[in-house]
This record gives structure tokens, sequence and C-alpha cells, in this order.
């Protein structure tokens, strides 16, 4: 028993070594390219999906919805999205009105009509702006 603990410990040290037990939720190289350059301003618990483009998918827990030139937003979702890969459809089954809400749910839909077998949760809405152009 002392020999598979210590073998445990061994494997998990070498995982953390080699960076494969990194922190999954932190933000990904695409998410500090989408931002790059801009000013986080506060979360929103939602918006108005009416002046949104998007999703755009970053990574399992991270999507980005262009508002404009100087405005994106980014929805750091609940939990990580396992299905959220790939070219597959997100599909909203719960938004009310032109919002887009913290605790909204959507699945994952492929191209060939199969569906996620689990949900996939929005969170809160950060704002990131470009700053404005310094005066001459």
């Amino acid at each position: 028993m002392k020999r598979v603990a210590g073998a445990l410990v061994a494997l998990v040290a070498g995982l953390a070594a080699s960076g494969m037990a990194a922190d999954s939720d932190a933000p990904s190289r695409e998410l500090a390219e989408a931002i790059a350059g801009r000013v986080a301003g506060a979360p929103e618990s939602c918006v108005d999906s009416r002046r949104l483009l998007g999703p755009e998918r970053i990574d399992q827990r991270h999507l980005v919805y262009r508002q404009n030139c100087q405005r994106l937003w980014v929805n750091t979702l609940r939990d990580r999205c396992q299905p959220l890969v790939g070219d597959n459809i997100l599909v909203f089954d719960n938004q009310f009105g032109t919002q887009l809400c913290e605790r909204d749910r959507f699945m994952v839909q492929g191209r060939n009509g199969g569906f996620s077998a689990a949900y996939c949760f929005l969170g809160k809405f950060t704002p990131y702006d470009k700053p404005p152009a310094p005066k001459r």
C-alpha cells in the first residue's frame, strides 16, 4: 500500500513539474491575444445581444462577443465546457428577450446534428475597451 501511495505522489509531482497539472482555468494565450491592448471594465451580469457579434470560442472557459471596434465582451463561463471545441454550434435555449445573462445555459451541437450531453452556463460579462488615442 505504501508503494502505491508513493507512486501516486511521484506521479502527481511529475505532472506538476511538467506543467500538465497546471490550472486549466487560467487565461489562455488566445484570450490574452484577444484582449491585448484593451482595458477591462467592471463585469456585468447581462448584455444586450442585439449589439453584439459572436460568440467567438476562445477556449473551454471563455467566449468573446464583439460590440464594435472599441469594445469587446469576454464571458467567463461558470465552469469549463468540455464540448466547446472545433466548429460546433452553440444552441441557447433559455434566452429571454434581447439579453444574454449570467446563468443562461446552452448546449453544444455538432455540425452532424448530435448534441452534447450536458449544458454549459454563461458567467459574468467583462467589457474590454481600447484606450482613447493620445491627444497631440
